[in-house]
């Protein structure tokens, strides 16, 4: 009858939309949670940058303190400047909303 046909029908586009779905998952960059500070300016100088006015720390980033790891400095004008290393113990010093201080720009 039809019921066995629609059952395997139904099972062979759950399948298809399982692997389909996983394969999105796996497809997702490594790097898209890195943490991130929005300031009004962004200014580098040397190995060294700083983002400056009404700045806004975002996923997951300190809004106060020291900043371990990677980060990256947003100017509302769209500039950036990535900062730290993975093993970074002290890469930046974070004074929201004032400012945020990169010690060691990725260049």
């Amino acid at each position: 009858m039809g019921s066995t046909r629609q059952r395997t029908v139904r099972l062979t586009l759950a399948a298809a939309l399982a692997t389909a779905a996983s394969a999105v998952f796996i497809a997702a960059p490594a790097h898209a949670a890195l943490r991130d500070y929005l300031c009004d300016t962004v200014t580098v100088l040397g190995s060294t940058g700083t983002g400056a006015g009404n700045c806004v720390p975002l996923n997951g980033a300190p809004a106060v303190g020291t900043v371990a790891g990677e980060f990256t400095v947003h100017g509302r004008d769209t500039e950036k400047f990535f900062c730290g290393t993975p093993e970074s113990l002290l890469s930046g010093i974070a004074l929201t909303p004032v400012s945020v201080t990169c010690l060691e720009r990725q260049t």
